[in-house]
């Protein structure tokens, strides 16, 4: 994993945040977010149905992955995936 995506990839599972590494994305150096682990608090929603204003992502997450040059791309209303800005 590249340098940057380690380090949100660290912050992000240091707050709790459902982070994985998905094979099929490793040769690009990214991770993923999951939007179906939302027990103990929302991470994402799709649907928007709690009233984000920026894409449905909780905002510590988008300043994390902001700071470290990243992006998140959704996949399917159940995962986003890490890109380079």
């Amino acid at each position: 994993m590249k340098r940057k995506f380690k380090k949100a990839y660290t912050a992000l599972k240091k707050i709790g945040a459902p982070v994985f590494e998905n094979e099929d994305m490793k040769r690009d150096g990214n991770f993923g977010l999951s939007a179906e682990n939302n027990y103990d608090r929302i991470w994402a929603d799709y649907y928007r149905e709690f009233g984000w204003p920026v894409d449905g992502i909780d905002a510590e997450v988008l300043k994390i992955v902001d700071k470290n040059g990243l992006y998140f791309e959704w996949q399917n209303p159940g995962v986003l995936y890490a890109y380079e800005k």
